[in-house]
């Protein structure tokens, strides 16, 4: 029993000396099957973003550049209604509501998982430990319409342990 104890510690330490962010893209790709599969008919853990969030950017997106928003409140300015995420509004300009939306999500959870990883990796040194948190949490459910403020806060941990 203590031979075949010793083989698995073996092969657990060899494997935890293999740069494993790579399943970050399968974790990834596994996570939006069913969203692209469902399409417009998906359900999200966190149904409140879909509501004026969503509107948010797609009304910004459609008036860009303008004064203002005349489906809000009889012609709101543009600067009254202001989205989170402004980096994401050329998505809503380009795409479908839906597939900007799937497209940050994809970011987010990109950015999570290797955020996690980088700095579990960098904390602990091992990488099975960072793969299985970094797993974990960029499948949390979170409110993807705010940009990075929840799922980037690993990636500002790890630049912050790195800076000189």
């Amino acid at each position: 029993m203590a031979k075949l104890w010793d083989r698995l510690n073996a092969l657990i330490n060899r494997v935890d000396e293999l740069p494993l962010w790579w399943a970050g893209f399968v974790i990834l790709g596994v996570a939006l099957i069913p969203n692209f599969r469902l399409g417009e008919g998906s359900v999200f853990a966190i149904h409140d973003q879909l509501d004026e969030s969503m509107m948010n950017y797609v009304l910004t997106a459609r008036h860009l550049g303008e004064n203002s928003i005349p489906e809000m409140m009889g012609g709101i300015n543009a600067s009254g209604l202001q989205p989170a995420a402004v980096l994401f509004v050329p998505l809503y300009r380009i795409f479908s509501p839906f597939l900007a939306f799937m497209c940050c999500y994809a970011v987010m959870l990109l950015c999570g998982f290797m955020g996690m990883y980088l700095a579990v990796c960098e904390l602990t040194g091992s990488n099975i430990l960072a793969l299985v948190s970094a797993g974990v949490f960029c499948m949390l459910p979170e409110y993807f319409v705010y940009g990075l403020s929840q799922m980037g806060v690993p990636l500002v941990l790890y630049a912050l342990r790195e800076a000189p």
